[in-house]
């Protein structure tokens, strides 16, 4: 039963490969002080994700990888995942100073700096893939505090990767989440090879 399995999946990884084309792209609640702001759950996709789709050629092995992940059925996956829901749902807005309500009590005087988080937050509007938490593209998190006051700014780092599946308007690239199960084991098979096609149409 082992050698018979091994040897399918040796197989699988072969023809797999022998279709492979490089030319083809193919709240939080403090003692005294209450915070309250939007961590924007149910907010609509970002304008700029919606317009800057760009239609590509598939090589096999993407039309693969999306056939597999289509048998995975993750619509129901995403909807019910835990750490996308909730205080755990990803921020599809970008914001730049935005006021923050003090909710609670208040903010003293002398207080002045800034709390950093740099985190995960996948693109929840372009999600299709399997999702871990660890997976998602990294985004800055800033709350400053001064004269009593609160403003808070997020943002997505811009990595390569970020902006490849923000044009395409699909997740483009292996997730961890996606690695689960015999289907899984297929696409780690021949993910390695999915990764090195050049995305001619984007010049990368």
């Amino acid at each position: 039963m082992k050698t018979t399995t091994l040897l399918a999946i040796a197989l699988f990884t072969v023809t797999a490969a022998a279709f492979t084309s490089p030319n083809y792209c193919h709240r939080t609640r403090g003692d005294v002080t209450t915070l309250k702001f939007d961590t924007a759950e149910g907010h609509p996709p970002a304008p700029m994700i919606v317009e800057q789709k760009t239609p590509v050629r598939r090589s096999f092995l993407h039309r693969l990888d999306r056939f597999l992940t289509e048998l995975q059925g993750t619509t129901k996956h995403l909807e019910k995942h835990a750490f996308l829901r909730g205080n755990f749902a990803p921020v599809s807005e970008e914001h730049v100073a935005l006021p923050v309500e003090i909710a609670e009590g208040e903010l003293p005087l002398g207080l002045d700096g800034a709390f950093l988080r740099n985190g995960p937050n996948p693109i929840r509007a372009i999600q299709r893939k399997r999702y871990h938490w660890f997976d998602g593209h990294a985004m800055l998190h800033t709350l400053m505090i001064k004269d009593g006051k609160a403003t808070y700014t997020n943002q997505f780092i811009p990595s390569p990767r970020y902006n490849i599946e923000l044009r395409l308007g699909e997740e483009f690239f292996p997730t961890i989440g996606e690695y689960k199960g015999w289907l899984g084991l297929m696409k780690l098979s021949f993910h390695p090879a999915l990764v090195k096609h050049k995305i001619k149409d984007l010049k990368q």
